[in-house]
């Protein structure tokens, strides 16, 4: 009977502790599809913006899309039926979208299209559409709301207007600057917070290493109280 109790009890870990160990734990993310975008001066382009949940169950997004404006236009954004309720701003050089569940208790998995921005090409050049990865969250299903937007793996669109070159993006959102001088650092921050914002998933991938030599002491323990 001993023997038997032990069993079930090991069973139970291996069963309750599989996911962490063998599961594919991904980050949550939000991407822009397509990547690239080749137009002329004065026409018009469509952008996707899609949510990743990654491993985990989100109730909601919400994010700042930057670009320069003295390049781009953002005309309008139309919402889609991955989340139920989306409400966006448009500033110059700034898109503003949040999106999320509309019950409590419900909430999303996988990735989906939350919107799409419809952009115009002002003048020659090329310019980057990007995700402002200091203020973008995608809130995680439980009681902390807790924020799992990973910047190092979300990924803008870069936009070839013409031949291209002429004025580059280097520091976005020229325009919204001058109205906003709180923001002045934002878009050329960008890349330095690739490297200093904290990853997701790092408790996780803690675990994920640290329970395979856990499991093979029980392992060993309960072999050997079999054996005894």
């Amino acid at each position: 009977m001993r023997k038997i109790f032990i069993l079930l009890i090991f069973s139970f870990f291996i069963l309750f502790f599989e996911p962490k160990i063998f599961g594919n734990i991904r980050a949550a993310f939000l991407k822009l599809d397509p990547a690239t975008v080749s137009i002329s001066s004065g026409n018009t382009f469509q952008v996707s913006v899609i949510v990743d949940s990654g491993s985990e169950q989100i109730t909601g997004t919400d994010f700042h899309i930057n670009f320069n404006s003295s390049l781009l236009e953002a005309q309008s954004v139309a919402a889609e039926s991955f989340f139920p309720n989306v409400t966006n701003n448009i500033t110059s050089g700034d898109v503003y979208i949040a999106a999320m569940v509309n019950e409590i208790g419900s909430y999303k998995t996988g990735s989906g299209t939350v919107a799409k921005v419809t952009f115009k090409a002002l003048t020659n050049g090329t310019a980057t559409i990007s995700f402002d990865c200091n203020s973008s969250t995608i809130v995680k299903n439980d009681y902390q709301t807790t924020n799992i937007f990973s910047c190092s793996e979300s990924s803008g669109a870069t936009v070839t207007i013409g031949s291209g070159g002429g004025n580059s993006n280097t520091n976005n959102n020229n325009t919204n600057d001058n109205n906003n001088p709180t923001d002045e650092t934002n878009s050329n921050n960008n890349n330095s917070t690739l490297q200093t914002l904290p990853q997701t998933g790092i408790l996780e991938n803690l675990i994920k290493l640290a329970l395979p030599g856990a499991i093979l002491l029980i392992i060993g323990g309960v072999a050997n109280l079999i054996l005894l």
